[in-house]
């Protein structure tokens, strides 16, 4: 217990619930235990696209994202993320964590600036194409993904083409590996 302090997402029983979570900002949450960005309970199937998950409060693993397991022999949750960014978690366990038969699959996604990405036990797997990550993958790097300004929370890339922001549109000496 005590998990999901940004968002807990759970059916009360093993399975059957499928969620999708679509253009979300988790941050500056905690929870006393796991899971303090958003904490994925009882064998979910879910989908993140187009979130931005970071700074979130850390007290144990899973502090920006928990797929929990499902009990000892359960089916696990399993997690697709896409276009997601998980950065600056500070803290002693894992920014993403998958627990027991749970999977997670990601997608241009971005890991960035966390202490740990990555924490598992069990027998599930993590994998990753075209994504910023330690994992071996399919287009996958490891490249500072040059952000716009990350200490001031814009995550938007950097490009020789532009990005807007709330002074108008500007363009960046370089452009990010990541696109």
């Amino acid at each position: 217990g005590g998990g999901g302090g940004g968002s807990f997402i759970g059916s009360g029983t093993s399975g059957g619930v499928t969620v999708t979570l679509k253009r979300n900002v988790f941050t500056n949450n905690s929870a006393p235990s796991i899971g303090s960005g958003v904490f994925f309970d009882e064998a979910i199937t879910a989908s993140m696209t187009n979130d931005l998950v970071y700074k979130n409060l850390c007290s144990s693993n899973g502090a920006g994202i928990y797929i929990d397991g499902a009990g000892t022999t359960g089916p696990g949750s399993a997690l697709t993320m896409t276009n997601v960014t998980v950065a600056n978690h500070v803290c002693g366990g894992s920014t993403i964590h998958r627990e027991r038969a749970s999977t997670v699959v990601m997608k241009n996604t971005i890991l960035h600036g966390n202490t740990t990405d990555l924490g598992s036990d069990g027998t599930g797997s993590i994998s990753a194409t075209y994504s910023k990550t330690s994992l071996s993958g399919t287009g996958n790097i490891t490249t500072d993904p040059q952000f716009v300004d990350a200490t001031n929370n814009d995550f938007h890339l950097k490009s020789t083409a532009g990005h807007f922001t709330v002074g108008g549109w500007v363009t960046d000496a370089t452009t990010s590996p990541a696109i």
